[in-house]
């Protein structure tokens, strides 16, 4: 499951997550106010993906950020920041217990369209959670098929 976050001044933050464009199990749009870090909008971004995975009862899963410090923050030994970031940090790792399979990987920004575009949408539109396939005006109106 890829995920995103985007913050735009004035309008608070959009996130976005969904399984890739062949493989649209889940995907939602949330909207959030207050979090003027970018790696803090990120970390929660994932925590809101891997919360919604959960609640699918998706036992194994892969999440994929385009933040290489979130990702880096994730490995098994890495040092918890002692600020709001680690606070988010340490949910993500407790939130891990619940799948019998959780991994997480850093992917390029150009790789994680789809989650970018949601997490846009999510300004304007937050709230919504599609299960199983995203509604057509929304691919289109996105580029999300090629």
């Amino acid at each position: 499951m890829c995920t995103d976050a985007n913050l735009q001044e004035n309008e608070g933050i959009g996130f976005g997550c969904c399984f890739s464009q062949q493989c649209c199990m889940a995907a939602a749009t949330w909207k959030v106010d207050g979090i003027p870090d970018p790696e803090v909008a990120e970390a929660m971004a994932l925590y809101k993906a891997m919360d919604l995975t959960r609640d699918c009862s998706f036992l194994h899963v892969q999440f994929a950020s385009d933040c290489q410090n979130l990702i880096n923050h994730l490995l098994p030994h890495a040092k918890v920041p002692r600020n709001y970031f680690g606070k988010v940090i340490l949910g993500i790792k407790n939130m891990k217990s619940y799948f019998r399979g959780c991994s997480f990987k850093w992917i390029k920004r150009s790789d994680n369209v789809e989650a970018h575009h949601l997490a846009c949408h999510a300004l304007k539109d937050p709230g919504r959670i599609w299960l199983e396939d995203l509604p057509s005006h929304y691919l289109y109106s996105h580029s999300l098929i090629h």
